[in-house]
Parts: structure tokens; C-alpha cells; sequence
């Protein structure tokens, strides 16, 4: 459904069915349109062989496809998050006890080049309805919400829905905590297009559709949280790990700045810059990961360039470019590392010059000039 519905936001159906050839995928990937109470979706077919994947081997097949880095980042987190539910459920130490069929692998391939071929700035996902009833597994009938969705919904909001349908499973809310910035109600924009997407299911209590929303944010008052220690007393070996975690745990940005400090005692100051939603989350790595007793936080404005993402193709093959406007007129242009760094590795070529070939493709494709 989630793929579905980014279908229907505009992801050609070709982009899934190469991604899915590029695992040894055999199937046809079709899109059907459907109706679920009066409403239009669409919904994403494919005919699945009959085997099972161990995460090892889901993770090899994904890892070694020729399929942009954010795609294979985003499905292999939710992998990861699949994995972790089982073990925690099963009480088994490796393998997939429930979740190794196919369609598990195709969701989380698919859903991971949809997003990166749309590239959204953010995304964000209302509390999650959960419905009451069973679902049938190996081990005969379970209440809904399953075990692994459960185990999977940790810190997730979540509300009831009057219905008996599993319409909320471990690979959906997998996928979800790979990719959502914050689970919240509808965020202030300016909504440029809508995408339904349809399972199997058409039961007579609510149409099953799930609703994707594609805008831009409006201009409204932007705040930002600024979280900080002094810290002279820490192993400068654990600073780079403790930047990876904070990074990780959601920062937008983390530095880290020389101090003297009392009694001649030399130490640094880390900074980080954090959205409401992770800033919990945070200060718990700051506690955890640095020896500080005391973080320091204040709400800072921020005022940013619309940002989108446009490719240019270069002699070696298309880069994504990252474009700040402001009032519409170009400020600024970026060549996304990610996108040069596979380029770079795909091409044999090194990276610096696959920066500057994309550089003078943009400005090419303007008339040398940024003002445009």
C-alpha cells in the first residue's frame, strides 16, 4: 500500500521493476487501478516465487544490486528493525522466523527506490490506527496488532480503530521508522498532490486505502533546538563515536569546538542543532556516550532556502544536484555526495572530478549562469 501510494504520487512503475529485476526478481511488476468504497488507488502487483530468504541473504541481495545508496539505505534499516522484532518475539538469535517470504524483500526494495526517486526534504506519518481482531500465522490465530508489529511500534503514537482487518503489519511499520522524521499530526504546507494506495483487503468498515501527501512547507515561523556541553574530561578517541550517535538519534547538525577551561584544563564544546521531535532522544545519547553531567538547550530561529533536489547528466552518468532558492531566484547549488560517491565508484572515475563535472553540467543547463 505504501508503495501504492507513491505510485499514484507519480514513481514510473518501470524504476520498481528494474530495482526488482536487479535482485533476481522474475515477476512482472503490474500497477492495477482499484476502488475501495467509492475511492480510486492504485494497487502494486507482482507474481513472488515460492522461497525464503534469510536477513543474510536479503541483506547480500540488496547490498549488491545496482540501486542508488539511498534506496538500499532505506531498505536495509527496515531490514534491520524486521530483524530485531523476531528475535525479540521468537527468542531466536538469528534468522527470519515469520518475515523471510519475498513480498517482505520487494516492499522494502521497492518502497526504498520510490522514496529516493521522489527525494522529500522530510517526511512525516499521522499516529498509526490500530484495529482489534486476529490474524492467521504458522502458529494458528494471534490478536491483532501482531507480536512483531507490536515489538515494532515502540515509541510509535498509536490510536484505535474500529475494525478487524491487520492493517497495520511489521513490514509497513518497519518501513515507516526507516524513513519518517516524526510520527505527527498533518504538518503545516501547501499540498501539491495526493497518492492513494490499495492492499488486497476491501472490507465494509472503512475504505482501505493508505494516503500519501506530497507539499511544500509554508512559510511559517522556523525554530530549531540548540543542545550543547563543555566537556574536558572525555577520551578524544570517543568523539567521533559520540558524533555518529548523536547523528544517528536525529541531529541536523553536530560540532564539535576547542575550549579552555578552568583551572588551564583544555576540553571542547558539543553542539548540536535538533528538531523537537528527536531532541529526547538526544539528550539521552548526550548522557550515554559523553561524560557530561549537564546539557545546556535553548529554541533558536532558523530561516532556510526552499530546498529541492534536480539531476544533471554528466559524461560519466546523472548526478543529483541539491538547489537552494529563495523567493523563487537560486542562491545556491550542491552536488549530493551520495550521488557523486556512486557515480565516482560506478565509473572508475575519482570523485572530485565527477563534483566538478556536475557543477559545470548545472551551470550548463542554465547558460552558465546560478541566476536563473
Amino acid at each position: 500500500m505504501i508503495i501504492g501510494a507513491l505510485v499514484d504520487l507519480g514513481v514510473p512503475v518501470d524504476l520498481l521493476q528494474k530495482g526488482w529485476e536487479a535482485v533476481g526478481g522474475k515477476g512482472r511488476v503490474e500497477v492495477l487501478e482499484v476502488s475501495r468504497r467509492g475511492i480510486r488507488g492504485k494497487k502494486v502487483k507482482v507474481e513472488l516465487p515460492h522461497v525464503h530468504y534469510e536477513p543474510v541473504q536479503m541483506k547480500k541481495l540488496i547490498q549488491e544490486a545496482p540501486i542508488p545508496q539511498r534506496a538500499k539505505d532505506v531498505a536495509l534499516k527496515a531490514l534491520g528493525l524486521l530483524e530485531e522484532a523476531e528475535k525479540e518475539v521468537h527468542g531466536i538469535s538469528e534468522g527470519f522466523h515469520e518475515l523471510g517470504d519475498p513480498d517482505t524483500l520487494f516492499d522494502l526494495l521497492c518502497a526504498g527506490l520510490a522514496l529516493d526517486y521522489l527525494s522529500p526534504d522530510e517526511v512525516y506519518c499521522s499516529p498509526l490506527p490500530l484495529s482489534r481482531g486476529e490474524v492467521r500465522c504458522e502458529h494458528g490465530p494471534l490478536p491483532l496488532p501482531a507480536p512483531a508489529t507490536l515489538a515494532l511500534l515502540k515509541g510509535v503514537p498509536v490510536y484505535p480503530l474500529r475494525s478487524s482487518i491487520e492493517n497495520v503489519t511489521p513490514t509497513g511499520v518497519a518501513l515507516l521508522r526507516a524513513v519518517v522524521n516524526g510520527f505527527r499530526e498533518f504538518p503545516e504546507m501547501v499540498v501539491e498532490a495526493v497518492g492513494y494506495g490499495a492492499g488486497d483487503l476491501d472490507p465494509p468498515e472503512v475504505p482501505n486505502l493508505l494516503r500519501a501527501v506530497w507539499g511544500k512547507a509554508t512559510e511559517v515561523e522556523d525554530y530549531i533546538w540548540v543542545l550543547e556541553a563543555d566537556l574536558d574530561d572525555v577520551n578524544p578517541e570517543f568523539l567521533p563515536y559520540l558524533e555518529q550517535r548523536l547523528r544517528e538519534a536525529g541531529v541536523r547538525d553536530v560540532g564539535v569546538y576547542p575550549l579552555r577551561m578552568k583551572k588551564g584544563r583544555l576540553g571542547c564544546t558539543v553542539r548540536c542543532l535538533v528538531e523537537a521531535p528527536f531532541k529526547d532522544g538526544v539528550i539521552e545519547v548526550f548522557f550515554e556516550e559523553s561524560t557530561t553531567f549537564g546539557i545546556r538547550g535553548w529554541k533558536a530561529n532558523r530561516w532556510v532556502l526552499d530546498r529541492e533536489i534536480e539531476e544533471v547528466l554528466t559524461p560519466y552518468g546523472a548526478v543529483k544536484v541539491k538547489v537552494g532558492r529563495l523567493g523563487g531566484r537560486l542562491m545556491g547549488f550542491s552536488p549530493e555526495h551520495e550521488s557523486c560517491k556512486a557515480l565516482a565508484q560506478s565509473a572508475k572515475r575519482p570523485l572530485k572530478e565527477i563534483y566538478a563535472e556536475a557543477i559545470k553540467a548545472f551551470l550548463e543547463s542554465r547558460g552558465g549562469s546560478q541566476d536563473r
